[in-house]
């Protein structure tokens, strides 16, 4: 299946979970990515963010469907974000659930 995958990423930063969505979402607006919807879950006792979002990147020009998962964690952001063209979206987000709810934290 053509562009699937994860990537995990340590954001160098002190934040809070209501600032995180908020330049995220400035982001998308820029990018014009549309938001399919937002959670504000808890992993392992921190604050997080589950995103699904899509559109066409501007490197390349391609379309894509994201699920990501910010984390807010002390001075760093864990993120997580896994990536399908649209049309393999369905058929792969059971694994990419599965890969977000992986991210545990001692």
């Amino acid at each position: 299946m053509e562009a699937l995958f994860c990537q995990w990423l340590h954001q160098a930063t002190t934040t809070t979970r209501k600032a995180y969505r908020d330049l995220s979402i400035g982001q998308f607006e820029q990018l014009k990515f549309k938001l399919n919807s937002e959670k504000e879950l808890t992993v392992s006792g921190r604050d997080a963010l589950r995103l699904d979002y899509e559109g066409t990147v501007p490197q390349g020009g391609k379309e894509y469907h994201f699920l990501a998962l910010a984390v807010i964690d002390k001075e760093r952001v864990v993120l997580v974000t896994c990536t399908a063209l649209p049309e393999n979206f369905a058929a792969v987000e059971p694994e990419f659930q599965a890969c977000i709810a992986s991210l545990k934290f001692p």
